[in-house]
């Protein structure tokens, strides 16, 4: 009898386990009564993964995970480390369009990223630095272009604008915030002559 007792939980031990290590089968899990309150905690989730296991707040996140909005499209997608976000990511709008992607390390942005607005046009691209905007970014405008040079705090940007392929003015910004403006070059290095381009 105490063979049979051992039997019997060690298969259940290793019948759990399947279900909590197995690719999610979310109708599958609705369907055995017992195992509801998973569904719901994932159901109800943002991040409903596929591929992975079930997640749960005793594991770490690790490896390729995607999570979908309520309609079913896609949020997100991208590698976890250790619960850290780390290698290349993509996000999107409830549409399902793109909006932005990029590298992270240690659930930071670094390297290059790229922007979109919900009709895919590009908005701005550029380097990160542990979450700051870092050297030169493009910002898309309907019919300009402005190249930005953030300076070492990450918040301030001097911006070149142009028309088509013609300089027409420059700008400053902190944090995402207009500041002064200048129609020459030589107006702008009068009133900034420690910064170069």
């Amino acid at each position: 009898m105490k063979l049979t007792g051992i039997f019997t939980l060690t298969a259940l031990l290793l019948y759990i386990g399947c279900i909590a290590y197995a690719p999610v089968n979310i109708e599958h899990l609705k369907s055995i009564s017992r195992y509801s309150h998973i569904t719901k905690n994932v159901t109800n989730s943002d991040s409903i993964t596929k591929n992975t296991k079930v997640p749960n707040t005793l594991d770490l996140k690790n490896g390729y995970w995607v999570s979908y909005y309520p309609n079913g499209n896609k949020k997100e997608e991208g590698t976890f480390l250790n619960n850290l976000k780390n290698g290349y990511w993509k996000t999107y709008y409830t549409s399902g369009t793109k909006k932005e992607e990029g590298e992270y390390l240690n659930d930071k942005k670094n390297g290059y990223w790229y922007f979109y607005a919900p009709n895919s046009n590009k908005i701005k691209e550029g380097h990160f630095n542990n979450n700051y905007p870092k050297m030169w970014w493009k910002y898309y405008k309907t019919d300009l272009l402005e190249k930005c040079l953030y300076q070492e705090d990450g918040k301030t940007r001097f911006c070149l604008i142009y028309k088509g392929i013609k300089l027409i003015k420059g700008r400053k910004y902190i944090n995402d915030n207009f500041v002064n403006e200048w129609n020459s070059l030589s107006s702008f290095k009068k009133d900034n002559p420690n910064f170069s381009f």
